[in-house]
């Protein structure tokens, strides 16, 4: 029997979906005034999250923890608050999708934002990247705040 036989599989407990969003479709910041724009966008961000969900063939979890990570090639300021309601949408497309009941506190532990500079010799676009672990309700370091988010953290990728 070889060695490929007797091994056991193992169900993964992390996926991370890809978003080809150079920008956030959904910012804080964005045009006043044109909210059918915007609900265009919502759709498109829950639809092609759900897909992706799908795609990654991601089981019902039960409890998990998310958080949202956005790579870009400038060392511009950006405020991580804007990307609120690009996570709400896709926070509401995995409780949608059925990965979690709902997206409570105790049902989905929302990590804060990211957002890394990468090095622009080796990326030719910015993206952003949804990273959804298997959680068991344990605490984290440091704890959630009360409305489930965890402290944001901007990073340079070397």
């Amino acid at each position: 029997m070889t060695d490929y036989q007797t091994q056991a599989a193992v169900e993964p407990s992390e996926w991370t979906l890809y978003f080809p969003y150079a920008t956030n479709p959904l910012s804080l910041n964005g045009p006043r005034g044109r909210h059918y724009l915007k609900n265009q966008w919502v759709k498109r961000v829950r639809n092609e999250t759900i897909a992706y969900i799908r795609q990654a063939g991601i089981p019902p979890l039960g409890r998990a923890r998310a958080g949202l990570i956005w790579f870009v090639l400038t060392s511009n300021r950006r405020d991580v608050d804007n990307l609120a309601p690009l996570e709400k949408v896709m926070f509401d497309a995995m409780v949608r999708a059925g990965l979690v009941p709902d997206d409570t506190p105790d049902l989905l532990e929302k990590l804060r934002p990211q957002i890394v500079t990468v090095d622009r010799m080796t990326h030719r676009e910015a993206w952003m990247e949804l990273r959804i672990t298997r959680w068991d309700g344990a605490a984290t370091q440091p704890a959630p705040t009360t409305t489930g988010y965890v402290q944001s953290t901007i990073t340079k990728e070397s």
